[in-house]
């Protein structure tokens, strides 16, 4: 989750919402790795997927999986509408399919080796910027 803040402070995101038993701040490893960028950008930590895919919804975002799913189409040719969420799910589960299927749309990012959430969301920040 560390990398994620730095990449976040990076690309400029308002905000990290953390679902389920993502670690949050004060973790003492989201500190190292974030190297204090957690604490320059603003988080949330919301409990169950349909609360905040709702509350953000309701926010005007645009919900996206980043995940290799049916439908998926390259990042670099979706169309983002405004506010965008991307919903970047577990390395060993990837997104639920009950979250899947809430989501406005999915968009694959091809990676070479090995595919950490964070991997992902980095690539995808910086071919939006």
């Amino acid at each position: 989750m560390g990398s994620l803040f730095r990449i976040a402070d990076a690309c400029g995101a308002e905000e990290v919402v953390c679902m389920g038993r993502t670690p949050v701040p004060p973790n003492p490893q989201i500190s190292v790795t974030s190297l204090g960028n957690h604490r320059r950008i603003r988080w949330r930590q919301t409990v169950r997927h349909d609360d905040a895919i709702r509350d953000l919804r309701e926010e005007g975002c645009q919900i996206v999986a980043v995940e290799v799913a049916e439908g998926a189409v390259s990042f670099r040719e979706f169309e983002y509408a405004g506010k965008v969420c991307l919903v970047l799910g577990s390395e060993k589960r990837g997104v639920y399919p009950n979250v899947l299927s809430q989501c406005d749309g999915a968009v694959i990012i091809p990676m070479a080796g090995k595919r950490t959430f964070a991997q992902r969301g980095g690539r995808w920040s910086y071919r939006r910027l």
